[in-house]
């Protein structure tokens, strides 16, 4: 069940993408949202001096302020539509300090906007999003254009069928109970340069995946494509779903660097959500 949303912002249009999406999720959920912004024109630790401290300093005080307003005015727009939320303001390196606070507050979900990459900056560069899906270990939605609703009827489940994903596709059933889905679809992509067992063997598999979603409508799907990440796409296009789920528990940095990450490939490329599935093994 997912119960807090933690979503951060810089108040972008893309982070206002992000915003817009929880709101309608948590209007279904009747859960909590806590907005995050972490500025680094604060002075480091800003968010523990004590208030006298902070009015003292002329110079960053207005700033802490204005950031306050903005909060605020996210807050009040949640409360106009009788939802739960709070905000947190921080100083420092904004990937450091969401990790700590991911590790130390139980959030089911975070909520991100992405306007993607392209060429080198893809992944040289990144963007706040591409960092918190390589480093933080959480579930992430990523979010790219306005959600129409928040029901998600038709799902498409990558996995490589791995016991680790099987895994995943279990976390994934208990994820989305809420959300009204009708149709899951079990895709498993054979790229040229990575060796696939044969087809009568990942049918096999697949019908254990699919034994686990006795609850839905649920169909498996063994295609082809130069790329994971494009197989995914061109599929899920294709298919016309709402969402994209790909499990992203284990990661490796050289893989990363030679293959690249396909989930942040994913979160770069498709205008589709994007759920990231990270969890804690109970």
């Amino acid at each position: 069940m997912v119960k807090k949303i933690l979503v951060p912002t810089d108040f972008s249009i893309q982070a206002e993408i992000a915003v817009d999406a929880a709101r309608k999720i948590a209007h279904q959920l009747r859960n909590e949202i806590i907005f995050y912004h972490c500025s680094e024109e604060l002075p480091s630790e800003w968010e523990s001096w004590p208030l006298e401290r902070q009015e003292q300093d002329s110079v960053h005080f207005p700033k802490y302020q204005f950031l306050v307003q903005k909060m605020q005015e996210l807050t009040d727009r949640c409360s106009a539509d009788m939802l739960t939320c709070t905000f947190i303001i921080e100083s420092g390196n904004f990937l450091q300090k969401i990790e700590k606070l991911v590790g130390s507050e139980a959030y089911d979900l975070i909520i991100m906007g992405s306007h993607g990459a392209s060429g080198k900056q893809e992944y040289f560069i990144g963007s706040n999003t591409q960092k918190v899906i390589r480093k933080v270990h959480n579930n992430l939605m990523i979010i790219k254009e306005p959600l129409s609703d928040s029901t998600f009827e038709k799902v498409l489940f990558a996995t490589n069928l791995g016991l680790a994903d099987q895994e995943a596709f279990s976390h994934f059933l208990k994820f989305i109970k809420p959300f009204q889905v009708k149709e899951i679809h079990l895709l498993t992509v054979d790229t040229p340069g990575f060796f696939t067992q044969p087809r009568v063997l990942v049918e096999e598999r697949q019908q254990d995946f699919k034994k686990m979603a006795t609850a839905y409508h649920c169909e498996t799907h063994f295609a082809g494509n130069f790329t994971v990440e494009h197989g995914i796409r061109k599929f899920a296009g294709d298919l016309g779903v709402d969402l994209i789920a790909v499990s992203n528990r284990e990661r490796h940095p050289l893989k990363r660097i030679f293959a690249g990450s396909n989930v942040e490939m994913l979160a770069n490329h498709s205008d589709l959500p994007v759920l990231s599935l990270d969890f804690k093994v109970t």
